[in-house]
């Protein structure tokens, strides 16, 4: 595929304690990237897909959204609130231990 265009970009937030890094995409998925692009850019779907895991009802919009268009394509940035339920911050609470 030739040399990357640019290189990878550090996420600030990754080392932030006010933020939890979630590691997402290491198993395969059995579709065309198109489709796994649609649900990472489809921030409304956790609320009402995914609510007894980390949607939330409380959070049904997003908090904020920035898209800027680039030399290299579009740079999107949503932030959409998120819950943690009972049984994850039991499994984050062991972690820690």
């Amino acid at each position: 595929m030739g040399e990357p265009l640019k290189d990878i970009p550090e996420f600030s937030e990754a080392f932030d304690s006010q933020y939890r890094l979630i590691h997402e995409f290491y198993e395969r998925w059995n579709c065309v990237g198109l489709r796994v692009m649609e649900n990472k850019l489809d921030l409304a779907h956790p609320t009402f897909v995914h609510p007894t895991t980390f949607g939330s009802e409380e959070h049904p919009v997003l908090e904020s959204m920035e898209m800027e268009e680039t030399e290299w394509g579009l740079h999107y940035r949503g932030i959409l609130g998120v819950e943690n339920p009972k049984q994850q911050q039991q499994n984050l609470k062991i972690a820690e231990d």
